[in-house]
């Protein structure tokens, strides 16, 4: 629990990189602190709207959280960009 609050907290910070916040949503999430989590997801897409990796790790936290409505577009949005590449 010590290193995922540690990885939660530098994932917060103004100015962490994606990959930082990111990891602050995995962290998050497996502390049951959906609403950091969901948060923290939301600004990794904020900082990094065109990155697959980043939208599709959103889209499975919403379908693991059973928020199935939000996840489709989410989805959608993954298809659609990879038919146009």
């Amino acid at each position: 629990a010590v290193f995922l609050r540690r990885a939660a907290d530098l994932g917060d910070r103004p100015g962490a990189a994606v990959a930082a916040v990111v990891a602050a949503a995995v962290a998050h999430d497996r502390l049951d602190e959906p609403a950091a989590a969901e948060a923290a997801w939301r600004r990794a897409l904020a900082a990094a709207p065109d990155d697959g990796a980043v939208r599709d790790g959103f889209a499975g936290w919403l379908e693991r959280e059973e928020r199935y409505a939000e996840a489709v577009p989410e989805l959608e949005l993954l298809l659609a960009r990879g038919a146009g590449a």
